[in-house]
């Protein structure tokens, strides 16, 4: 598979733990994936980390797959490798291929994301549904990072000049990649105002900078409506966030104004622009189910959530409009 298609992946740390994506699913008021009975996880754009084997370790009851899938610096950490768990399996198909590798095989309960979904190549994304489509579970939560507009617009200059290094830097010594970053650093040192001026943009670089390989030019943020149609061909339904999103609360007026949206998608899209969201984490879920509230309580005993833990997620989805 051409490089170019492979995830520039990240950290993702216990965000994508299964117990922490089924907790999620639950606070939103959705049907949750039992963990603790056997379920199946798959792990695509990462090899084996400490993150992923310390969730394999610690269900011995499920069996968990990691997909580098020609993922440049997936390998995984870059600290000495331990073996990996028994009940992980490390695969190194691409992902043009993995769909159609894994006939055969039961589907899956979690498919998460390891990478950015928007530094995929638009034949990488179609990719990632098709594998959904063929080996989720009905009922199975699907885990997705990106770069989000409108509040991820502000990165395409950044984008653009490290394009333009690379290519005045392309026999550098280390590697194309290395030198622009280099030189974008030394730009940021000498005061330009594309930095200083624009909030949030030196944060955006520090955050950058130091990724491994050149994936950070593979720079496309996506409107969480393209996001949620291209889902809704593999029949998920959007549940929520993973997590409660560092956002000012919503006041009176904004909410009404929300409440007009004549559909859900419009209506998330919308809440983007009045948070200028530059980063979403979300959930999906294959054919979604609301809960009556005397089974989400059972459910809550059942994965050890207390009533303040209910009611603190509550107070954040009312403060930061996550219904």
């Amino acid at each position: 598979m051409d490089r170019d298609q492979g995830y520039a992946a990240h950290a993702a740390g216990a965000l994508q733990d299964p117990a922490h994506l089924s907790r999620a699913c639950l606070l939103q008021g959705y049907e949750p994936v039992p963990t603790d009975r056997p379920f199946r996880y798959i792990a695509l754009g990462r090899g084996q980390d400490s993150e992923l084997s310390r969730a394999a370790a610690g269900h011995p009851h499920a069996s968990f797959y990691a997909a580098a899938c020609g993922a440049p610096g997936a390998g995984g950490d870059a600290a000495p490798r331990q073996a990996a768990p028994s009940n992980l399996t490390l695969l190194k198909t691409g992902l043009a291929d993995l769909a159609p590798a894994m006939e055969g095989q039961p589907p899956f309960d979690f498919i998460v994301l390891r990478g950015d979904y928007d530094r995929l190549p638009p034949e990488g994304r179609r990719h990632v549904v098709d594998f959904i489509v063929r080996h989720l579970n009905p009922g199975g939560i699907v885990h997705v990072g990106y770069n989000a507009l409108p509040g991820g617009s502000t990165g395409h200059p950044l984008q653009r000049l490290l394009l333009e290094y690379q290519a005045a830097h392309a026999e550098a010594a280390g590697g194309a990649a290395a030198a622009a970053r280099r030189s974008v650093q030394a730009l940021a040192g000498h005061g330009a105002a594309y930095f200083d001026s624009n909030p949030g943009m030196r944060a955006l670089w520090e955050g950058l900078k130091d990724r491994s390989g050149d994936g950070l030019n593979r720079l496309e943020p996506l409107y969480f409506a393209d996001v949620a149609r291209a889902f809704a061909a593999a029949k998920l339904d959007f549940v929520g966030a993973a997590t409660p999103p560092p956002a000012p609360a919503l006041t009176a007026q904004q909410r009404e104004f929300l409440d007009q949206a004549p559909d859900p998608v419009l209506r998330e899209t919308l809440k983007d622009y009045l948070h200028n969201t530059a980063y979403r984490s979300d959930l999906f879920v294959r054919g979604a189910r609301r809960m009556h509230p005397l089974r989400r309580r059972q459910w809550e005993e059942r994965l050890g959530l207390t009533p303040a833990d209910t009611h603190n997620n509550i107070n954040r989805k009312v403060a930061h409009e996550l219904e």
